[in-house]
């Protein structure tokens, strides 16, 4: 799969994958902890990417290519006591609450393929920080209004963020 990509298609790939981001979650159906890979919507946070230089049509190209699939709503669970959220290479945003109750918020986002991990790994592709740091800040304007803490720490190992 590797070998068919163009240099143009690698490179727009290397444009864009510094802006994904993943979790470590356990798969009940599975009963096993599953690393996935994420590209936030550009529909939903079309802003961001403008200011990142990346457009609506170059992220439908990477479907295009088989880089990511479909996008879709994503459930994120938050619970007292309990670490939620996700990470980059370097920093982990998480979502905690003091409530006793159960809050879910949706967000939409890509998942990147197997082959699109691969190519992180072997193109050696860090993630962006200041984009991540301002997806955090969007978070936490956005859930201002409902008893969830949104916080930015830096990860000196890869932390379980699921």
């Amino acid at each position: 799969d590797l070998n068919r990509f163009s240099e143009e298609e690698l490179q727009l790939f290397r444009k864009i994958a510094p802006f994904t981001f993943y979790d470590n979650s356990f798969d009940e159906f599975s009963g096993e902890t599953v690393l996935d890979h994420y590209l936030i919507s550009h529909a939903d946070f079309l802003d961001l990417f403008t200011k990142y230089g990346v457009k609506g049509n170059e992220v439908s190209r990477l479907i295009e290519y088989g880089l990511i699939s479909g996008g879709g709503r994503h459930e994120m669970i938050v619970e007292k006591g309990e670490l939620s959220g996700f990470q980059n290479d370097n920093l982990v945003l998480t979502f905690t609450t003091e409530s006793d109750e159960i809050i879910t918020f949706e967000y939409s986002a890509f998942h990147l393929t197997d082959t699109a991990k691969a190519l992180i790994e072997i193109l050696e592709i860090e993630t962006n920080d200041e984009f991540f740091r301002e997806l955090g800040q969007y978070f936490r304007k956005e859930l201002k209004e409902i008893p969830i803490q949104v916080n930015l720490i830096l990860c000196e190992t890869d932390l379980d963020a699921g």
